[in-house]
């Protein structure tokens, strides 16, 4: 039996299901309920023996159907009979609020039913609960199915006198087996159900309670020879399932990570409570089920709060006698600025946002055993790179200065001009000096390092191609042309695949590292820049320089599945550690953009100082570090 589907029709008001749940929960011995709805009221029909008492059926029924937040019901009416002797107990009545949660998103938001009906197949065929999407929220894990799943046209597949005349009669006769028809409705199968198996309380069920049982001290359960015991039922299983539907409650309007906590907090006392329970107690099964379930809602609400907003603020701001291309953060708290050639410098900095040292970027090519050259020559640092231990990092030089260059590049290139081939820097960070000067094409621009450190690949934007750089020889091993000026690189967890933006047009290279063969993403997006892969391999986001917008792209399909606009000419970009959140810098707006990467919404752009165009992440102090090409280094915390 699958209670979403049940849960699902009684959502949408229909009334044998909703009498599956209150017979499922009902706490009255010998009472069956059966429900009938005419426009928009629903009738509960409630057989017993004897009188119920009337305030406790009204709370009882009232505390699960306001949690169904029924949309086309407004009145209830309620009667308590007896069947058998054409008696009628007594009858009353209360009406619905309308929930202000179905005003605004009219049931199931449009922009999320796709979404919904995806994850809805895709879990059918993993066998596993439906996942919707989080701002979506159910109580209880009550999973919204689409409604191209609801066989509608056997809502009204049973027909109910209206008349009271009639109505004994079909009570008589029907009662024992309505509430087996809305499985036999969904699933189109002939599933028949005991009625002992919808009202055993030893039954574990997976659906929410959204009719909680009775808080009886003592209940008489059937042994298999037919005989009765007595078995204690404690309060705490109604405690729980009283903090889980807050918790469900509160779900539904969570936003701040302070909402989350309270969210995590009152999930964690549910499951407390239900561990409380003895193993002698009539609902120490349906606990250990519920257990389960409420932690998988309390690691869903652990994750929020880490996808919960935090505004960015301007920490500090360093400025000097520097022009910064990029800064690019050690992961082990020092951070490179590449000041091109008109400083001729790298400026490291550290945690304390002090200058630790200004590397010049001068050196004498036969002190690497490098031929062909004489005197001191001079470097213009673009972009680093790090060891993924810290060790070393690798420094990208626009062009050189000094004998034997006389044709530099520019970025209106191509290789038949000639332009001269230019180096990449080693710097050691234990010593902060240029331990190596390795060979590459013209104007390298970004570089990348695989995770295991065996190579460096570099975007030459001048001779249009990728040099692969082997970190032990410490020189260039390959050559890869791939079209007009290629730019940013991805390179995913193993170190297999390296993804480069080829900014001249609107594709990716996709170069395999191991037998150097290209294939393609096409149409990503005019003049992609830059890149940046999340920590899974699934997606890669680009930013379209052209375009003024930022791309999500799926990595199992090579399809574009999101495009926002952040700024006017989004340049670089950095990803959180976790991969929740991206950072752009949006080099002609002078700001900085947070986005969320799932959904890959513009959580708050703040100003920049002039022409922000690099930005980095430093994950242990929540700080992102911004590099103004205009003269400073900006520092925002989170």
């Amino acid at each position: 039996m699958d209670w979403l589907h049940i849960l699902e029709l009684a959502k949408h008001g229909n009334p044998q299901a909703i009498a599956v749940l209150i017979n499922q929960a009902l706490p009255w011995q010998q009472t069956k309920a059966l429900s009938v709805k005419t426009d928009d009221v629903l009738k509960i029909y409630l057989a017993s023996n004897q009188p119920l008492p009337r305030i406790e059926v009204l709370n009882f029924l009232k505390q699960g159907i306001d949690k169904l937040e029924l949309q086309q019901i407004v009145q209830i009416r309620i009667f308590n009979l007896n069947p058998a002797r054409n008696r009628l107990f007594w009858e009353d009545t209360f009406y619905l609020l309308i929930s202000s949660v179905a005003i605004n998103n009219n049931l199931l938001p449009a922009v999320h039913q796709s979404e919904v009906e995806s994850n809805y197949h895709k879990s059918i065929s993993k066998s596993i609960t439906p996942v919707l999407p989080n701002n979506v929220i159910s109580l209880e894990r009550a999973v919204e199915l689409p409604p191209s799943q609801i066989n509608r046209s056997a809502y009204n597949s049973i027909n109910i006198p209206e008349n009271n005349k009639g109505l004994f009669k079909y009570l008589q006769d029907n009662l024992s087996v309505l509430v087996i028809s809305t499985s036999i409705i969904t699933f189109n199968i002939s599933l028949v159900f005991s009625w002992h198996l919808l009202t055993n309380p030893s039954i574990s069920w997976s659906l929410p309670d959204l009719f909680v049982r009775g808080n009886n001290d003592s209940i008489q359960d059937i042994e298999s020879n037919g005989e009765t015991r007595s078995i204690q039922k404690s309060d705490n299983f109604r405690q729980a399932v009283n903090q889980a539907m807050e918790a469900a409650i509160l779900t539904q309007t969570a936003r701040s990570k302070q909402e989350w906590e309270i969210v995590t907090q009152t999930w964690t006392k549910a499951i407390d409570l239900l561990e409380l329970i003895p193993r002698d107690d009539i609902n120490y099964d349906r606990a250990s089920v519920k257990i389960l379930e409420y932690r998988k809602n309390l690691n869903y609400s652990q994750e929020r709060i880490q996808y919960s907003f935090v505004p960015l603020v301007l920490k500090q701001t360093i400025p000097g006698k520097i022009s910064p291309k990029s800064i690019v953060h050690s992961g082990h708290g020092l951070f490179f600025a590449q000041n091109m050639m008109y400083s001729h410098t790298i400026t490291v900095y550290n945690r304390s946002f002090q200058l630790v040292k200004t590397i010049p970027d001068t050196v004498k090519m036969s002190h690497f055993n490098i031929t062909g050259y004489t005197g001191t020559h001079q470097g213009s640092p673009v972009e680093a790179t790090f060891s993924h231990q810290g060790q070393y990092a690798w420094i990208s030089n626009y062009q050189m200065y000094g004998q034997g260059f006389r044709n530099p590049g520019d970025d209106v290139c191509s290789p038949s001009q000639k332009h001269d081939q230019s180096f990449v820097y080693r710097i050691h960070t234990g010593s902060l000096e240029i331990d190596q000067v390795i060979k590459v094409g013209a104007v390298p621009k970004y570089l990348a390092a695989t995770p295991n450190d065996r190579l460096v690949v570099v975007s030459n934007w001048c001779s249009w191609d990728i040099s692969i750089i082997d970190t032990t020889l410490n020189q260039e091993i390959k050559r890869i042309s791939l079209g007009r000026y290629p730019r940013g690189i991805a390179i995913d967890s193993k170190s297999q695949l390296a993804y480069v933006a080829v900014m001249g047009s609107q594709d990716i290279a996709v170069v395999n590292l191991k037998n150097w063969h290209i294939s393609w993403i096409r149409g990503v997006g005019a003049a992609p820049r830059h890149l940046v892969i999340d920590p899974s391999d699934q997606f890669l986001y680009v930013t379209l320089n052209s375009e003024g917008k930022v791309a999500k792209l799926d990595l199992l399909t090579n399809k574009i599945i999101a495009k926002t606009s952040t700024g006017n000419a989004p340049r670089s970009m950095a990803i959180s550690k976790d991969g929740i959140f991206l950072y752009v810098v949006n080099y002609h707006s002078n700001s900085l953009s947070q986005i969320l990467a799932r959904t890959m919404q513009v959580r708050q752009t703040v100003r920049t100082n002039p022409s922000p165009i690099g930005v980095t992440v430093d994950a242990d102090t929540q700080q992102i570090w911004v590099a103004c090409y205009s003269g400073s280094l900006q520092i925002f915390q989170k």
